[in-house]
């Protein structure tokens, strides 16, 4: 009985294990929207990495913040000239010179999303130190910092931000050649409600009322006996 009933608790722990999905966005030659269909400078289809959970979009903004697309800023492919290496990025404007790029996760069901890491790096060929925000979905701030981009490698950074309603992150400027590789990202879906406790089996409640008998009858034997 007692093994049962271990058994019955072990499995009540695994059932309330949060279930999490993750995934990575790895701009390449099918990003723009079909197989091997991306060229040097090709557009990223809006969508692309999306999962069962989370659906991403992409755009260029004026600035950091909850501001306004920039018109004919998409986010394009980098075959190979990203520090070395495939990416995507969105080309700087004369008329927007603080212009972000901007990678968003909306949740698709109940749960959140946590931004794990990304690769940055620069298609200018030069070193640059840029800017990153992340936000949630109301735009409330949840971290930023800088980054120095390596022209002869992806330059990893670990974030780890969690929110319940989505993420955004922004990096630029795009002046400064910034392009982005490898987005980690993590969909934690909420616990399951823990299972009703165990209803006794017959068996199990025949032995109980056994012992609870067998308590009483101890116990009116030992009265008998100091009455004597």
């Amino acid at each position: 009985m007692m093994k049962r009933m271990g058994l019955m608790l072990a499995a009540a722990g695994l059932m309330t294990t949060v279930p999490a999905t993750a995934a990575v966005v790895v701009f390449g030659p099918d990003s723009c929207g079909g197989p091997a269909t991306c060229v040097d400078f090709g557009l990223i289809s809006q969508g692309f990495g999306d999962t069962a959970d989370v659906n991403i979009s992409y755009r260029g903004v004026s600035a950091p913040g909850n501001n306004a697309t920039v018109a004919n800023r998409p986010w394009r492919y980098s075959d190979g000239g990203l520090s070395g290496g495939n990416g995507a990025f969105v080309s700087p404007s004369s008329s927007a010179p603080q212009l972000f790029a901007e990678f968003r996760l909306d949740p698709l069901q109940p749960g959140s999303v946590t931004l794990n890491s990304v690769d940055f790096g620069t298609y200018f060929g030069i070193a640059e130190t840029l800017e990153y925000f992340v936000f949630d979905t109301a735009w409330n701030p949840l971290g930023n910092g800088t980054v120095l981009l390596d022209e002869n490698a992806l330059v990893r950074v670990l974030l780890g931000i969690t929110s319940s309603n989505g993420l955004i992150l922004q990096f630029g400027a795009a002046s400064l050649g910034g392009g982005i590789q490898n987005i980690d990202f993590t969909f934690n879906a909420p616990a399951p409600p823990p299972p009703p406790p165990a209803v006794p089996e017959p068996a199990s409640w025949a032995m109980l009322m056994a012992g609870f008998g067998l308590i009483g009858a101890v116990r009116r034997r030992r009265r008998a006996v100091a009455a004597c």
